[in-house]
């Protein structure tokens, strides 16, 4: 798929090395929280400023301060932080006095950082390091935009969690940061909110499990995804994400998914261009039909190729043989090929009875539908939607899929 200009693509999947903070026997292993249940509760009791001086010393704050940290935990300057993969950081806030003292900002652009996420609540940890500024966090988020970095702020409790709809939202705006440049990712320590949102990423973007998720971010950022409500929450987007990634079920006897409701799950996925341009086109016949043209030794995308007038296309794609051409197809069908035509692109769909259904018969029956959470019924602009996309899928003009849909009684 050959985006707009002004678009970007799938940054692909993130290359996972492990680290040495998690032994390999480890790695098989089921994860555990880093702290005990009294101690999370312990943490959750006292008030801010109690927090700050119990568990992270205050003024002296190990993570607002680099004088405990090995040059080997700093790969920025100054900073705890750790590469958890080639474009994504891991980090503890910067402070004002930091970025100047240490140059943040200098360092991120040699780095190639291009976007920094900011985990935090405004005003918590107020009395750790040098304090929070007037706008709640350590930091100027103004001065980072001033630098040319886009931040976003997707606020989280401390040691704790975000609804499932919002983590899908984060790890989205992840994915399109990647495809910009690096991505540095932070919450007070830059360990347990941190943690579980790249953890989430991984899930989301690799297609990997909880456990090996949680178990590589803590390889490469010890003491990462510190609470058992965070270890349970990646188990829980790993869950989330299943019913999404399902394009085709195995389960007997499985009520039929609709197309509409195709769709639907589809677009919880899907973000940015690919959002846009498949709006009403299954991804996964969209990608078949990709690879059919690379086999064929067409460079020519799909995309381009759809919105490209006949009179304009490639003269080697309109000679193709068997009747591949959509000229060719459009003159030589009879009305019973248009029919035979339809009938024989099956979409995978389980029918009534377990049967696949051809696009013509899943058509006929499911104009109209009738599934929990989606319109009773089909408008006729909708219906106008799907024929057009069926007539970009098939590559014919529309009187052929007139011909063809009137054959099949749903025009």
């Amino acid at each position: 798929m050959n985006p707009d200009p002004d678009e970007h693509v799938h940054p692909g999947e993130e290359e996972m090395e492990w680290g040495e903070g998690i032994s390999i026997k480890k790695r098989e292993k089921k994860p555990q929280s880093r702290y005990w249940a009294i101690s999370e509760q312990a943490r959750k009791m006292f008030p801010g400023e109690r927090q700050c001086k119990m568990f992270c010393g205050g003024k002296h704050c190990k993570y607002c301060t680099p004088d405990n940290w090995t040059k080997k935990e700093m790969v920025i300057e100054g900073l705890y932080s750790h590469w958890v993969t080639d474009n994504i950081l891991a980090m503890a806030r910067m402070s004002d006095a930091n970025i100047e003292k240490f140059k943040f900002l200098e360092q991120l652009e040699d780095l190639g950082v291009k976007t920094v996420i900011n985990l935090q609540e405004p005003g918590e940890h107020a009395h750790c390091g040098a304090g929070n500024v007037p706008g709640g966090f350590s930091y100027d988020p103004q001065r980072l935009m001033a630098a040319k970095l886009f931040f976003y702020n997707f606020v989280m409790k401390d040691y704790g969690v975000a609804p499932m709809s919002t983590l899908l939202d984060t790890v989205k705006v992840m994915q399109f940061a990647v495809s910009v440049g690096k991505v540095a990712v932070h919450c007070h320590a830059g360990l347990g909110r941190t943690g579980l949102i790249i953890a989430c990423y991984l899930i989301y973007n690799n297609r990997i499990s909880a456990r090996k998720a949680i178990q590589y971010v803590r390889s490469r950022r010890p003491g990462s995804i510190q609470t058992k409500q965070q270890v349970m929450t990646c188990h829980e987007f790993e869950q989330y994400l299943q019913v999404y990634f399902i394009v085709f079920t195995r389960i007997p006897n499985d009520h039929p998914v609709s197309f509409s409701l195709f769709l639907v799950r589809q677009r919880q996925l899907l973000h940015g261009y690919e959002a846009r341009k498949l709006k009403h086109i299954p991804k996964v016949v969209y990608v078949c039909c990709e690879r059919l043209l690379e086999l064929c030794g067409k460079s020519t995308s799909l995309s381009s190729l759809r919105n490209t007038p006949i009179d304009r296309l490639p003269e080697d794609l309109l000679s193709l043989p068997d009747g591949c051409s959509p000229r060719i197809m459009d003159s030589a069908l009879s009305p019973d090929d248009h029919k035979k035509l339809l009938q024989s692109l099956s979409l995978g769909l389980p029918g009534s009875g377990g049967e696949e259904q051809s696009l013509g018969n899943f058509r006929a029956n499911h104009l109209k539908v009738k599934e929990p959470g989606i319109k009773e019924s089909l408008s006729s602009s909708r219906i106008n939607d799907m024929k057009s996309t069926d007539q970009n899928l098939l590559g014919v003009s529309s009187p052929t899929l007139s011909r063809s849909l009137k054959s099949l009684d749903i025009s």
